[in-house]
């Protein structure tokens, strides 16, 4: 059995950087994105997920950071079926957190704001491991 507890989650830092005052976002975007967590102690997870998001001309450019602590329950062994499912049950938290908040970020005047995919995670475009 897994229980997830997520206890405290906020943003780290966003930067949003405009070089040009006609700078709008096209169809070519460069999209990173980092998920690193680590477990502080047996029953507590700490997952920080970064999200870089920058124009082929280069005009354009937004980090986002954000942390989640949860604590967490299960029973067994940590294997790797368990580490997937938290993962799993940790993204489907916290990401349209930050899908939202890029949103908000990017929707200004003379702008075309950006909206990230849904999550999918039988196909997910985040990816990381837990260690």
């Amino acid at each position: 059995m897994l229980k997830l507890n997520l206890t405290k989650m906020y943003f780290e830092s966003y930067n949003f950087k405009r070089d040009s005052e006609h700078a709008k976002v096209g169809a070519s975007l460069k999209i990173k994105n980092d998920i690193s967590p680590k477990f502080n102690n047996d029953n507590q997870i700490q997952v920080k997920m970064t999200l870089e998001i920058q124009d082929e001309p280069n005009t354009f450019s937004l980090n986002v950071s954000m942390v989640g602590v949860f604590d967490i329950e299960f029973s067994g062994a940590l294997n790797e079926d368990l580490k997937t499912a938290i993962q799993n049950n940790i993204l489907t938290i916290m990401y349209p957190h930050l899908r939202s908040q890029v949103s908000l970020l990017t929707t200004m005047p003379d702008f075309t704001p950006i909206m990230l995919p849904l999550l999918n995670l039988n196909n997910s475009a985040m990816s990381g491991e837990l260690k």
